[in-house]
């Protein structure tokens, strides 16, 4: 169970900090099942970071490269690592590993498959 909410909040944390939709409060206002994650604890700076990251990858990262990410004002911090651009159903899609960790819980590898929309925004295609 508590992998399945593990899984679920990393696919939150993806689609939303990948589509820049609004600010935390408004996250956590609409996705409760992110309780007992740590992505729940992240600030605003914490997202920022992770966001940043990511998008980097996603748009420039050659397949197997990584990119950390930290806040040093929170203690949160991760590794982002992207796989290799595969065209599906006309999208561009790549597979994308997350792992993050606040103070001593530690979020696990999360795999998700992304794929950027006719908007230019990555969303998550699938996760295992």
């Amino acid at each position: 169970m508590r992998s399945t909410i593990r899984n679920a909040g990393m696919a939150a944390v993806v689609a939303l900090g990948c589509s820049a939709i609004g600010a935390q409060a408004d996250i956590f206002g609409n996705w409760n099942w992110l309780k007992d994650s740590i992505y729940e604890k992240f600030n605003d700076d914490d997202w920022a970071a992770l966001k940043a990251a990511t998008k980097e990858l996603l748009d420039d990262g050659a397949p197997g490269s990584e990119r950390e990410w930290s806040n040093p004002d929170t203690g949160a911090s991760g590794v982002v690592r992207v796989g290799s651009y595969k065209e599906e159903n006309g999208l561009q899609c790549r597979w994308t590993e997350f792992n993050s960790v606040l103070g001593d819980q530690k979020s696990g590898q999360n795999y998700y498959y992304l794929c950027l929309n006719d908007e230019g925004k990555w969303k998550v295609a699938r996760m295992r």
